[in-house]
């Protein structure tokens, strides 16, 4: 098994819903942090969504967090969340063009 450290991220992240990561076909992928920066002069909120493949369904992972003015906010802080083939770390922000998305992940294939 071979470990590869990758980097996912989306800037100014749309109001819709937009795919930061996929895991590629026969790869276990472990994201190991989530930052969420606002870029902008007012507050956003930030929504994450983890889309699994098998069940073909999107759990929400954080629903409509608020993200003050030019902060960031750490999602994992220590924890862990394993992806499957094919799954998906999704984000949608209340605010188009405000919100930027930075993922590390560690796939193993």
């Amino acid at each position: 098994m071979a470990n590869t450290f990758k980097n996912a991220w989306s800037e100014a992240v749309p109001t819709s819903q937009t795919d930061v990561y996929a895991v590629p076909s026969g790869t276990t992928s472990i994201v190991i942090g989530l930052t969420l920066t606002n870029s902008s002069g007012a507050d956003v909120t930030a929504t994450v969504e983890l889309y699994d493949s098998s069940k073909g369904n999107s759990i929400t992972f954080l629903n409509a967090v608020t993200i003050p003015t030019n902060t960031a906010l750490e999602v994992m802080r220590g924890n862990k969340v394993n992806l499957e083939s094919d799954d998906k770390l999704q984000v949608t922000s209340g605010t188009g063009s405000a919100l930027n998305v930075f993922a590390s992940i560690l796939e193993i294939t």
